[in-house]
């Protein structure tokens, strides 16, 4: 790269290709929009539910509202939570253990495909194909039966 303080000189620099995994499935068409969509969700709620997800007091409000406003926080994360885990569980039961799994260790921890291979006993670049593969199958599941519940709402009759 040219370096602007110096005419003619040029500066070494490292750039960070490094994105995340739903991204890097997006742009390598691995995964489609309504995958990658569903894939933020549950990666949201998998972050919500270790308690990664924070919120600050920006308003600077008196003590009292202060206090009242962490009150209704706590009962509104409890509700939060509780959804959040009626989720994750209706995931569980729809894609299977080991799919839900893989989500989790791959979206809610951050593993990479080889990370989760090598947990399962299935190192080496074979088993992380695999796990990429059921990811994407876990994701693609996920973005049918998300299509179908909102088609079944759709259909009810008034």
């Amino acid at each position: 790269m040219a370096d602007p303080g110096s005419p003619g000189g040029r500066i070494v620099v490292t750039v960070n290709r490094h994105v995340d995994v739903l991204e890097d499935e997006l742009s390598h068409n691995r995964i489609d929009e309504a995958e990658y969509q569903v894939g933020r969700i549950a990666q949201f709620a998998f972050e919500r539910a270790r308690g990664k997800v924070g919120t600050s007091n920006w308003q600077g409000a008196s003590r009292v509202d202060a206090y009242t406003a962490k009150e209704l926080a706590v009962m509104h994360n409890i509700e939060n939570a509780e959804r959040i885990t009626r989720m994750i569980e209706w995931w569980r039961r729809e894609l299977g253990r080991i799919d839900a799994n893989i989500l989790e260790r791959v979206l809610g921890e951050g593993k990479s495909y080889a990370e989760v291979a090598a947990l399962q006993g299935k190192g080496g670049d074979r088993g992380a194909r695999y796990i990429a593969n059921r990811f994407r199958d876990a994701l693609k599941a996920l973005a049918e039966l998300k299509s179908a519940k909102g088609l079944q709402a759709t259909r009810r009759p008034a």
